[in-house]
C-alpha cells in the first residue's frame, strides 16, 4: 500500500501501479495536488516502470519520506518533482536508478530546493537529461560526482536558470554520444567555475549537433588563463556553444572550464599544444 499524509492530516491510498503507462498512474493524490504538504512512503512500496509525473504541480508539498519506497522496476523519472515548489531538500539515497533511462524535467522549476545529493544515482542507462534542473533558482549545491552521462544524447537546459550556483562539478560527464546541448547553462548568471576531469577535455571535438546558447548568460564564469587558474571573468558573449566547451585558450578561442586536476605546468594546458596563448604565438 502506499500512503499520503496530506494537509488534513487524512490518508489515502493507491495499489501498485506495475505496467500501466504513465498517463494511466493514479498516485493517489492526482486531484489534491495542491493540498498536499507531506508524503510518507510505508511498507515497502514498490513502483512500476514509471514514476513520471509523480509530484508533478504538488506546489505546497514540503517533505517526502522514501523510506519505503522501491524502485528497481522503474525506467522513467521525468518530470516526478517537476514544480514542486515548496520542496527545500530531498533524501534520494535509497533510489534504485540502474534501469532509469529518462530523467528529463525531474526536478524542473522546484524553487526552493537548496541543495542535492545526487551521488548516489546510478545514471549509466539514462538518454535523456534535458531540463532536469531547469529554474532550480535558489539551488547552491549539486552533488553529481556519481553522473555516467555516456549514453546522454539530449542534455540541453539542464541546468537553464539555476541562478545561485556558483560551481558545477561536472568531472565525470561524458558527451560522446550528446546531440543536443543546447542552453545547457543558460542563465546561470552566478556560475564562476565549471569544474572537468582534466585539462585535455574538450567537448567540442565529440559532440554534437546543437549547442546554440549553451552558455548564454553565464556572465560569471572564469577559467584558466596563461596557462593557470584565472579569477579573471572570462566570459565572451559572443562565444556561446561548445566551441569555448574546453579548458584554456584552443586556437584562439578562450575556454570556460576550470580542470579539476590543478596541474599548471606548462605542458597541462592545451594553449600550449595549439601554439597560442592570449595571441602570442
Amino acid at each position: 500500500m502506499r500512503y499520503v499524509s496530506v494537509g488534513d492530516r487524512r490518508r489515502g491510498h493507491t495499489d501498485d501501479t506495475r505496467g500501466q503507462a504513465a498517463d494511466e498512474v493514479n498516485w493517489g493524490w492526482k486531484d489534491n495536488r495542491r493540498k498536499i504538504k507531506s508524503v510518507v512512503f510505508e511498507d515497502n512500496v514498490r513502483a512500476g516502470s514509471t514514476t513520471q509525473n509523480m509530484f508533478i504541480n504538488c506546489y505546497y508539498l514540503e517533505t517526502i519520506n522514501f523510506g519505503g519506497f522501491d524502485t528497481t522496476n522503474v525506467s522513467n523519472m521525468a518530470s516526478m518533482f517537476e514544480s514542486c515548489e515548496s520542496l527545500t531538500s530531498l533524501d534520494l539515497s535509497s533510489f534504485d536508478t540502474s534501469n532509469v533511462t529518462e530523467m528529463d524535467y525531474m526536478f524542473e522549476n522546484c524553487k526552493s530546493l537548496t541543495s542535492l545529493d545526487l551521488s548516489s544515482f546510478d545514471t549509466s542507462s539514462v538518454t535523456y537529461m534535458h531540463h532536469m534542473f531547469s529554474e532550480c533558482e535558489n539551488l547552491t549545491s549539486l552533488d553529481l560526482s556519481s553522473f555516467d552521462t555516456s549514453n546522454v544524447t539530449y542534455i540541453g537546459y539542464m541546468f537553464k536558470g539555476c541562478s545561485t550556483l556558483t560551481s558545477l562539478d561536472l568531472s565525470s560527464f561524458d558527451m560522446s554520444k550528446v546531440t543536443n546541448s543546447a542552453r545547457m547553462f543558460v542563465s546561470c548568471s552566478s556560475l564562476e567555475r565549471i569544474y572537468v576531469k582534466d585539462a585535455s577535455v574538450n567537448w567540442n571535438l565529440s559532440m554534437n549537433e546543437n549547442s546554440s546558447n549553451m552558455f548564454y548568460g553565464c556572465t560569471s564564469l572564469k577559467g584558466v588563463k596563461n596557462g593557470a587558474v584565472s579569477e579573471e571573468n572570462v566570459y565572451d558573449g559572443n562565444r556561446l556553444d561548445a566551441s569555448a566547451a574546453h579548458v584554456g585558450m584552443i586556437n584562439g578561442v578562450q575556454g570556460y572550464f576550470t580542470p579539476l586536476t590543478q596541474d599548471t605546468s606548462l605542458n597541462s594546458f592545451p594553449e600550449f599544444v595549439n601554439f597560442t596563448l592570449d595571441g602570442i604565438i
